[in-house]
């Protein structure tokens, strides 16, 4: 049954996520859904206390994507998402990423699929659609079906957002082990997949249209 809590203050917002935090569990996620000044920094400002974690501490993720707070009882990832009204970002971004990219009908198939989750991401919600994720699940198991981040904006921590916020969602759905494919000799996809505890588990020989190898990934969760 729905709770609903009304709030007049930054200060009784903070409370209210602070006495959440006594309830969640590793694996929790909260989805804060409201305008620019609504309050949600407030609330996890009170969720991060109640977690151990000092709320001067907790800033808006809006310009770095994701903040991570790992001092208290829980590791706390606050991530900053918006939603794309279709997908053709996301196609024109494919297309600039890959030799063949998939066409807004393809991206759309995706969206569409309730299998799938798709998680867009940018350094700025007015910049449009700079960095995506495409992930399908079946049987507690999931694929990365594809990542990619516009040339011009790596290494800003885009992919890193998206892997945390695909990761929070697939868990929540129930899977526990995620697969994906990097391209052999691509240290920075291995480097970032490996940070979350991704282990090598295989190869596909000639699995890319150019002829490189592919090392498959395998990540508990």
């Amino acid at each position: 049954m729905p709770i609903t809590f009304t709030t007049q203050s930054e200060d009784e917002t903070a409370a209210v996520g602070r006495d959440l935090a006594a309830t969640l569990s590793a694996g929790s996620v909260l989805l804060l859904f409201g305008d620019l000044g609504a309050g949600k920094t407030a609330f996890v400002r009170g969720l991060a206390e109640g977690l151990g974690v000092h709320r001067d501490e907790v800033s808006s993720p809006t310009f770095t994507l994701v903040q991570e707070y790992r001092g208290g009882r829980l590791p706390l990832f606050h991530v900053d998402l918006y939603r794309l009204d279709d997908a053709r970002e996301i196609a024109e971004l494919h297309a600039s990423c890959f030799p063949r990219g998939w066409d807004e009908a393809s991206i759309g198939t995706f969206v569409a699929d309730p299998s799938c989750v798709v998680f867009v991401a940018s350094t700025d919600e007015t910049n449009g659609c700079q960095g995506f994720l495409i992930a399908r699940a079946a049987s507690g198991e999931a694929e990365i079906l594809t990542l990619a981040v516009d040339p011009l904006h790596r290494r800003q921590g885009l992919a890193r957002a998206l892997l945390i916020a695909a990761i929070a969602r697939l868990r929540l759905a129930g899977v526990t082990q995620l697969f994906l494919e990097v391209e052999r000799g691509n240290e920075a996809a291995e480097g970032l997949y490996r940070g979350f505890g991704a282990k090598a588990a295989g190869r596909r020989p000639a699995y890319y249209e150019h002829g490189a190898d592919a090392t498959i990934f395998s990540l508990a969760l």
